[in-house]
């Protein structure tokens, strides 16, 4: 929490508004922030077991992190796609 007692009333009703903005952002879009948190989390247990196979197969750890950078971005964004279509369904 931010201690605004040393702000001008101005200022403090600017943190309050702002406050107020970022609850609503986040009411209106709860679905949304929590499938793409899933889909990070998800995939970055993904990608790490996709480096430490490739790694294993190929003893290549430029080759491995490369392999899991491609997959991590293209993943996380089928996922996600995935998730809002699933979410209109229910």
């Amino acid at each position: 929490m931010v201690d605004t007692t040393s702000l001008s009333a101005a200022d403090r009703n600017n943190v309050v508004s702002l406050r107020s903005s970022l609850d609503n952002f986040i009411k209106t879009n709860r679905g949304k922030i929590r499938s793409l948190l899933k889909a990070i989390s998800y995939r970055l247990l993904g990608t790490l077991a996709t480096v430490l196979i490739t790694f294993a197969l190929t003893q290549e750890i430029a080759l491995s992190l490369s392999i899991g950078a491609f997959e991590l971005v293209g993943k996380i964004v089928l996922f996600y796609l995935h998730e809002r279509l699933w979410d209109k369904i229910s």
